[in-house]
């Protein structure tokens, strides 16, 4: 018997016009094979609000920004603010239907374009519906496809992993590869798709390298790094990635948990680093930034503003205040 198409009508809008391909799949089947067809437009198209933080997330490619989030909030969605025993601070914690993609271009101008996507669905109940996508094809605006799981059902996981994996094997650039290098290729796959080991929700921050995790950032009670730091003036250096412009950014100033000033190592990449392991805090000047950032951030505020609850409107009553200026936004 297929699945209802209610069902099917159901998961696609729940991932924003993301195709569900399983149409033929059981009703009680937690994996989705899901697409994108134009990922170039989608999350914009879609809704979707670029969450641009006042710390720059690590790169891998020097003068480019390979990682962007993307957020949409339900329209009559609320954020709702709570304080944290396990952060010692106040969390978000965002309602059902809110979708959350971590996206990833690499390539050059006209060759550049999205090669990876790992997100999140907020379902009721508390459940969260993970997905990962790659290329289809070689090419810079070339379709994405890949499978969504329930975070609660390891064996969900499992399935939607080896599908990919298995998927991917038989299309370039695995395909080209070989046999070495392809197991290789797609064991990296599989270790980065372990997401919910990463994304434990309201995990505090490092505050020496590795403490809690490779991310250095905090969780909010959703288990996201990136939207809740965008309301903050201060965050936490990530450590990895192989390239970090906050380090020549003239708006970044960066301080160590003793007060010193960190230092700078080099070796596979620049690293500021702080004695005993201990994790550098980035501030952001307004006064130094750029008017384009500026306007990103300030939209990127203001969408969570919108969505908070009264409580949260209170804590971060502040986070406008870089974006009265006339024209900023």
């Amino acid at each position: 018997m297929p699945r209802p198409l209610n069902i099917v009508l159901a998961a696609v809008a729940g991932l924003g016009a993301i195709a569900v391909g399983s149409y033929l799949a059981w009703p009680s089947d937690p994996v989705s094979r899901v697409t994108i067809d134009d990922p170039a437009q989608h999350w914009e198209r879609e809704g979707f609000v670029e969450m641009v933080p006042p710390i720059q997330l690590p790169s891998s490619t020097a003068a480019a920004t390979d990682v962007a989030v993307w957020l949409r909030i339900p329209e009559r969605g609320v954020i709702h603010t709570r304080w944290s025993e396990a952060r010692g601070g106040w969390v978000l914690e965002f309602p059902p239907g809110t979708v959350a993609d971590r996206v990833e271009q690499r390539g050059a101008d006209r060759a550049r374009g999205v090669v990876d996507v790992r997100g999140t669905r907020l379902g009721d109940d508390h459940e969260e519906w993970m997905h990962t996508l790659r290329r289809a094809e070689p090419g810079p605006n070339a379709p994405l496809f890949g499978y969504e799981w329930p975070r609660s059902d390891p064996a969900a996981h499992q399935r939607a992993t080896d599908e990919l994996l298995g998927e991917l094997a038989a299309i370039p650039p695995a395909a080209k590869m070989t046999p070495e290098r392809r197991e290789r290729y797609l064991a990296s796959i599989r270790r980065k798709n372990d997401c919910a080991s990463c994304h434990a929700h309201e995990r505090p921050d490092n505050a020496v390298e590795g403490e809690h995790g490779l991310v250095n950032r905090g969780t909010d009670a959703s288990g996201f790094f990136t939207p809740q730091t965008v309301l903050m003036d201060a965050v936490v250096l990530e450590g990895y990635g192989g390239v970090d412009p906050n380090l020549e950014d003239p708006a970044i100033t960066l301080i160590c948990p003793d007060g010193s000033q960190p230092t700078l190592k080099q070796g596979k990449r620049v690293r500021a680093v702080c004695p005993d392991r201990g994790v550098p805090v980035a501030r952001l000047d307004y006064t130094r930034i750029d008017e384009q950032r500026l306007t990103k951030l300030c939209r990127a505020r203001r969408y969570l503003l919108d969505h908070l609850d009264e409580q949260g409107r209170r804590v971060f009553a502040s986070a406008l205040d870089p974006c009265q200026k006339p024209d900023s936004s």
